[in-house]
C-alpha cells in the first residue's frame, strides 16, 4: 500500500476526480434528515442514461456526477428508493424507504462505515440549561449562570 497524504483542498480535488483507490473522509450532518447522507453522499446524481446496465458504479467523468459520492457507487434500486423518499411527505413512509435504501448500501458496502466517539463537554457547576445538541447548537440562549 502507498499512502498519498495531501493537504485538504488538493485531496478533495484528487478524490473528486476518482484518482484514488481508497480514501478517508468524514461527514457531519447539518440537519436531521436522512437525505443529507443518502442523496448527498451515496447517490451519483446522474441521469439513468449515464449508467451501464449491470454495473454498480458510474464513471467520475459522467455528466453531472456527484463528486461527494467518492466511491462512484451507483445502485439503481438504491437510487430509486432515495428519489421516492425525497418526494414522500408521510414520515413513516419516508422512514421505510430510507431504511430500505440504507440496507442496500449496508449490504453492498460501497464504504467502510465508521462512527465517532460520543461528544463530551465540560461545564461548570454554576452553568444551568446547557444541553449538547446533535444538530446545530449548543443553544446558548437557554444557558444561565448562577
Amino acid at each position: 500500500m502507498e499512502i498519498n497524504q495531501q493537504s485538504f483542498s488538493p485531496f478533495l480535488e484528487y478524490t473528486a476526480q476518482g484518482r484514488h483507490d481508497a480514501c478517508f473522509l468524514g461527514w457531519y450532518t447539518d440537519n436531521a434528515d436522512p437525505d443529507n447522507f443518502a442523496y448527498v453522499l451515496l447517490h451519483p446524481q446522474v441521469e439513468e442514461s449515464e449508467l451501464t446496465e449491470g454495473q454498480d458504479w458510474v464513471s467520475f467523468d459522467a455528466e453531472g456526477y456527484n463528486t461527494s459520492n467518492r466511491s462512484a457507487w451507483a445502485n439503481q434500486d438504491y437510487m430509486d428508493l432515495v428519489e421516492e423518499a425525497q418526494q414522500t411527505t408521510t414520515e413513516s413512509d419516508r422512514v421505510d424507504l430510507y431504511n430500505e435504501a440504507m440496507q442496500i448500501a449496508h449490504d453492498e458496502a460501497p464504504w467502510v462505515y465508521l462512527d465517532y466517539a460520543e461528544e463530551l463537554r465540560g461545564v461548570a457547576d454554576r452553568v444551568s440549561g446547557f444541553q449538547i445538541a446533535a444538530i446545530s447548537g449548543p443553544y446558548l440562549n437557554l444557558v444561565s449562570l448562577e
